[in-house]
């Protein structure tokens, strides 16, 4: 009985230990825990613009959100318009887009004309201007929006322009600061992109040439990113420029020889300083494509959109002579991933609106 009575009072014991001690064990292991956030939901808006089937160009303006449709689906704004030239005379990635006035613009320009088209988003009312122009690649700045020109002197030495335009016609060009530049590669209006910083520069890009522009000081200046560029032995090219703000660097696509006669593409940051830029792979495409003939971005007919929320960057890419397609691809930086998709027809002008 003395034995069974200790057992007893151990027992209670106990019992009485885990009672007192358990709900501060809890308490403790509560204000341990380390509280993730739920990551944010990066959302928006797509705008681009579908090529319709027919011998001239004609287009519509459609719309999307962010995360992109599976499977794909879009919403067609405005269109279709016609534009008088067939679709391989026109070149690509002339588009801008304005958060602030929420304006959609795209140059159709085809060496021997243009069709300026603009859409309020808001009224939903399209507009579409005639040429002629000299002047190429709209890009928004802090609500203005801005083109450049560009002239040839020789081989080497080039003239360009930097101009303000009507937003709605496109015309009414002002030109606002020009100068000249002793280049390495051609400075070829017809492959130029653009981006703003949102701070008080905004760029051109033109093969390996950069032009930066600073309107407050009335100052701008050709940077060569590439100085190994050769027209025979090493022909490459940069385009789709966009601006990752986090980091403060441009980036681009870089199309080069891929060691097997034909070319490959590559996602690249330019760090621009006062001295020489710093060009920094960070992502293969052409190594994340399906293996084929067309394993890389086409630098004529593409176009480029970036989302800073969470550093993603797109790109769409005609494939195809005949029956055409379109590559839409994202790139998510941080977690160095690609996805592809591949459209039926051509879509083109590329742009985001974030929120």
């Amino acid at each position: 009985m003395k034995a069974l009575s200790q057992s007893l009072t151990l027992l209670i014991i106990g019992a009485l230990w885990a009672a007192l001690t358990l709900p501060a064990c809890q308490k403790c292991e509560t204000l341990e825990q380390v509280v993730t956030p739920p990551p944010a939901r990066c959302a928006g808006t797509f705008y681009v613009q579908k090529a319709e089937p027919g011998v001239d160009l004609s287009f519509s303006l459609h719309e999307l959100g962010k995360p992109v449709p599976e499977p794909f689906a879009s919403v067609s704004k405005a269109g279709p318009f016609g534009v008088p030239t067939m679709l391989g005379f026109i070149r690509s990635n002339f588009s801008a887009y304005d958060s602030t006035g929420r304006r959609y613009v795209y140059l159709h320009y085809y060496g021997t004309g243009d069709q300026f088209f603009s859409f309020d988003v808001g009224a939903g009312t399209p507009t579409l201007t005639p040429g002629p122009r000299i002047d190429v690649c709209p890009v928004f700045h802090k609500g203005r929006l801005h083109t450049v020109s560009v002239e040839q002197f020789s081989a080497s030495e080039w003239f360009y322009s930097i101009n303000e335009v009507n937003p709605v016609t496109g015309l009414d060009g002002v030109g606002l600061i020009g100068n000249s530049a002793t280049t390495n590669s051609p400075l070829s209006p017809a492959y130029m992109s653009a981006v703003s910083t949102s701070g008080d520069l905004f760029y051109f890009l033109s093969g390996t040439n950069l032009i930066e522009v600073n309107l407050n000081a009335n100052t701008s200046r050709h940077i060569d990113i590439d100085p190994s560029y050769h027209p025979i032995d090493n022909i490459v090219r940069y385009f789709g420029l966009e601006y990752r703000r986090d980091e403060g660097v441009l980036l681009a696509m870089k199309n080069g020889p891929d060691g097997a006669g034909g070319e490959k593409t590559t996602l690249v940051s330019i760090k621009v300083s006062a001295g020489a830029p710093v060009v920094t792979t960070l992502f293969d495409i052409s190594a994340a494509l399906p293996a084929g003939p067309e394993r890389f971005v086409n630098p004529e007919f593409y176009s480029s959109a970036f989302d800073p929320c969470d550093n993603t960057y797109y790109a769409t890419s005609i494939r195809g002579s005949g029956i055409i397609t379109t590559r839409f691809i994202e790139v998510n930086l941080p977690k160095s991933e690609m996805k592809q998709r591949v459209l039926d027809g051509y879509w083109y002008g590329l742009e985001f609106s974030g929120r």
